[in-house]
């Protein structure tokens, strides 16, 4: 059985060790999610900022439900949030009311609206033109979002994030971890 695009749940003895289910969650999640988001970037095809999003919004509620250990369903928009702010730690200086009305129009008009109702909600605008991943514009609460400069931020950050997995100083982190790894692959 394929684990991720490179290894087989045989490729590796049983029990997993630590460092394997690491090796296999960056492989699974650059190989099925963040590659080929940027492989879609990097393709002039008209309108495929949409499906960049599809394929990378779920990356906030992910890495913070990794970073937590959380081992349950549910609480979506919460870890949403929370990732978000691990993925742009600078709006913890801004303005908390800014920003939660920031976090409000991603999750629901952006996150939800793919989701749920197969495009974003109307507070959400793609382009390719925005030198940065987002902008916020609060008189008119809308969300300016380049899809290509996200995918960039995401692989930034997840590498940054595998690599401190990999540091063995890092316990806490590695066992958050690996609980929700455990949690999410209860049936390998």
């Amino acid at each position: 059985m394929w684990i991720s695009p490179k290894y087989q749940d045989t490729d590796f003895k049983w029990p997993f060790s630590l460092d394997d289910k690491i090796k296999i969650f960056e492989d699974s999640t650059m190989g099925w999610q963040l590659t080929i988001a940027n492989k879609i970037v990097n393709v002039s095809i008209a309108h495929s900022g949409y499906a960049v999003l599809r394929i990378i919004l779920s990356y906030f509620e992910m890495i913070a439900k990794h970073r937590n250990g959380y081992d349950k369903v549910g609480k979506s928009d919460c870890y949403f949030k929370q990732g978000v702010y691990s993925v742009f730690p600078e709006l913890k200086n801004e303005s908390q009311n800014v920003v939660v009305e920031f976090l409000d129009a991603f999750y629901k008009d952006g996150r939800c609206g793919l989701y749920h109702g197969s495009k974003t909600g109307p507070k959400v605008i793609l382009t390719g033109e925005l030198e940065i991943p987002i902008k916020f514009y609060t008189e008119d609460k809308k969300l300016i979002i380049n899809p290509g400069e996200l995918v960039k931020v995401l692989i930034d950050h997840f590498q940054s994030y595998v690599d401190d997995l990999r540091d063995q100083n890092n316990e806490q982190l590695r066992n958050d971890f690996e609980k929700r790894f455990d949690f999410e692959r209860k049936e390998l």
